[in-house]
Order: structure tokens, then sequence, then C-alpha cells
């Protein structure tokens, strides 16, 4: 069930705000969580120099392709997501949830949340997974997320999955 900005999935509700230059550190924090860095595309910790760079071109783009700090029903922080417009027809999406809040639902629900963003744009929602990071997999599988192709990078393999069933990578 979705009400505005409010999601609530399995009794889990969040809301997403656009992030801003002040959720800098928090963003940091959590994309340098060494569970995250070990499941990303690159593994290697990120600089506070490079995050605060990438951060503010992310937040110039339209607010359809950006940043989102995600809160739980009390307002509370517990993790980010982001929408990257990939071309005309399609968008990715990816998360990361504070280790505190981990495997509580949030995941799910952020999910979810993304994929109606990218949908009513009129595209089809992408994301990337680690073949390791089988809660995510099975998060996005269960907000109607398919496997159609594995990348095998230097660091691990990476699933690429469709919520389009009838087209693979959603063309």
């Amino acid at each position: 069930m979705r009400t505005g900005n409010e999601t609530v999935s399995r009794k889990v509700v969040i809301t997403l705000r656009r992030a801003t230059i002040d959720d800098a550190s928090k963003l940091f924090e959590w994309r340098n969580d060494p569970e995250v860095r070990a499941v990303s595309e690159s593994p290697k910790a990120i600089t506070m120099k490079t995050h605060v760079k990438w951060l503010a071109e992310r937040l110039s783009f339209t607010h359809a392709e950006s940043v989102w700090m995600v809160n739980n029903s009390e307002g509370i922080p517990v993790g980010s997501a982001r929408v990257e417009v990939v071309d005309v027809r399609m968008a990715r999406c990816s998360l990361v949830i504070d280790k505190s809040f981990r495997n509580k639902g949030f995941g799910r629900a952020v999910i979810k949340t993304l994929k109606e963003k990218i949908e009513s744009m009129n595209r089809v929602a992408l994301a990337r997974v680690h073949v390791k990071n089988l809660t995510s997999l099975r998060a996005f599988i269960a907000n109607g997320f398919h496997v159609t192709s594995t990348e095998h990078l230097d660091h691990g393999s990476f699933m690429e999955l469709s919520s389009n069933a009838d087209r693979p990578e959603g063309r």
C-alpha cells in the first residue's frame, strides 16, 4: 500500500525524502560499511572527497533520478535509495539499509517504492545484485524482479535483474 511518499509493506512503514548535502556524512557511513563494500561493484572504500563530489553531482539531477533518505515510521533514517536512468526505457535502482535495520523488511519496502517510481516514469526497473547478497536477491524477487543475466567481475559475480518479465534486461 502506498500513500504519497509513504509505503507500507508487511507492516513496515517507510518514507522517502530527497537527500541533501547535509546527509553526506550518514550516506558516506552507509556506503563505506564493510558489508556494503563487500557486495558492491567497487569493493574499495570511498574517500569523503570522492563521496561529496558524487553526491553533489547526483543531487543536481532531476527529482526522478536522485538519492533519497529512507526513514522509518518514527522518522529515523534507516537507509538510502537511488534511481539512475539508464536510457529512455530503463532505470536502475539501488539501496543501502543501515546494519541495525537489516532483515526487518525495510529493503523490500524500499524496492517496492523504487520500482513504483521507475514504472511511473514509464521505464523498466533494473537492479544489479552481488551473487553472495542473497537477502537482497530475495527482496528483489519478492517484488517481481527476475534474473536476466550474470556478469563476472574481478571481485565477484553480479546478477542483473529486471522488473519486466517479457523482455530481457527490459529491452
